[in-house]
């Protein structure tokens, strides 16, 4: 997945969200958070830090970084994310297209 792809996949993201949402930082938060437990193997073990809502303009994003059990049951380390809405991207999409958007959107 390249850079344009994923900055495209999360502005399109960002349309789709009610507009409630966007108002409400804590709604925001927990969307995003549920987008994310969908990716992990044990969405139960999720560990939380450093999660911001960025309600920049003309798009707003959550910002974190997260821990969670593998497979085999150990913590893989925090990882970053971000999300908009539901729609949620870490490293693994894409290392340095997910490095730029990430900090497009999140510093």
């Amino acid at each position: 997945m390249n850079s344009k792809t994923i900055i495209l996949a999360a502005l399109v993201a960002s349309s789709s969200i009610p507009a409630y949402a966007a108002d409400n930082a804590d709604d925001f938060i927990y969307l995003t958070k549920k987008g994310l437990e969908k990716r992990l193997k044990d969405p139960d073990s999720a560990e939380y830090r450093n999660v911001r809502y960025n309600g920049g303009q003309p798009h707003s994003a959550v910002c974190g970084e997260v821990n969670s059990k593998n497979s085999y049951g150990g913590y893989t380390g925090f990882v970053p994310f971000f999300g908009v809405g539901d729609a949620v991207f870490m490293p693994s999409d894409g290392k340095g297209e997910f490095v730029e958007t990430y900090n497009l959107l999140c510093r």
